[in-house]
């Protein structure tokens, strides 16, 4: 019987280590997608050096090329209080502060420069 009970205690201790574990929020800061004269995309590009403040935790600072940043969320929701990068704006003035809720898909943020809005 204690191999029994050894083996539920091990089998316990393992879902809760799975379930108390954060999980990690996977984003992007980049510039708006246009289109050029013949109607091609033209991608937006990653804002590297960006900085993505989330309430209650330390700033996080893009440092990818292709604005790749992450950050831990350890509740179902985050709260993002700024997004900078010198020289640009956000393209939606309300996603700072906005209450979000963890996601598996990426979270984009699109800023650009004052001449380009």
């Amino acid at each position: 019987m204690s191999l029994i009970k050894r083996f539920l205690f091990i089998v316990i201790i393992l879902l809760v280590s799975l379930f108390a574990t954060a999980q990690t929020q996977q984003g992007f800061v980049k510039t708006k997608g246009r289109m050029d004269a013949k109607g091609n995309l033209i991608p937006g590009q990653g804002l590297k050096g960006a900085t993505v403040s989330v309430q209650g935790r330390s700033t996080v600072l893009v440092n990818k090329d292709d604005g790749a940043f992450s950050f831990p969320v350890t509740d179902a929701q985050f709260r993002l209080d700024s997004v900078k990068k010198n020289g640009y704006r956000l393209v939606d003035m309300e996603a700072c502060p906005r209450s979000y809720k963890y996601s598996s898909n990426p979270l984009y943020i699109v800023m650009e420069t004052p001449d380009q809005q």
